[in-house]
């Protein structure tokens, strides 16, 4: 039987600076920890783009500092290089007419671009940003089967998606999320 290619994950810098370490008590900096951990245990590979690697080195905790020094190490870590994608970009931006709120999509299409690149799974901390790019999602068809979770939220309960291979999951997809 043929081994299957570890699926390769998109994990926002947001999810790196709220990680705890092992004696966190604040619930987010927990979840986000067990969330780490669990990626390791499992063997996934994490996607990092120049530009994902670069927030990364900024902005990661001293806990997912380790951990991603052990993911390099398990050669678990998919370097995808430069993926900006502009005309991807401009196609995202012009769904909303406020300039603040393109500034914030534009900021996180890094994200995109490179679950693009890979697997089209994204874990990320940011509701805000997921509930606009699910509103983008109606008129981009390139970003609707993009697959979005967030570690701190019960509901999307990623701990047990992971435990399963994070099977294609509709209603975790960008086009039909609801907000």
């Amino acid at each position: 039987m043929a081994k299957r290619k570890p699926k390769a994950l998109v994990i926002d810098t947001s999810v790196a600076c709220a990680t705890g370490r092992e004696n966190a008590a604040f619930p987010t900096s927990i979840r986000c920890r067990d969330f780490l951990v669990s990626v390791l245990k499992h063997t996934f590979l994490i996607t990092m783009s120049s530009d994902i690697y670069t927030e990364w080195r900024t902005h990661a905790s001293g806990f997912s500092h380790k951990w991603l020094v052990q993911m390099y190490g398990r050669r678990r870590v998919a370097e995808i290089g430069d993926v900006k994608d502009a005309a991807l970009r401009n196609k995202i931006l012009r769904t909303s007419p406020h300039q603040n709120v393109k500034k914030e999509m534009e900021k996180d299409c890094l994200l995109l671009e490179a679950a693009l690149a890979t697997d089209k799974i994204i874990f990320s901390l940011d509701e805000n940003v997921r509930h606009l790019f699910h509103h983008a999602a109606a008129t981009v068809s390139e970003i609707k089967s993009i697959h979005w979770a967030n570690p701190e939220l019960s509901e999307d309960d990623v701990t047990a998606w992971l435990s399963v291979g994070l099977p294609a999951d509709k209603k975790r997809q960008l086009e039909l999320q609801q907000q």
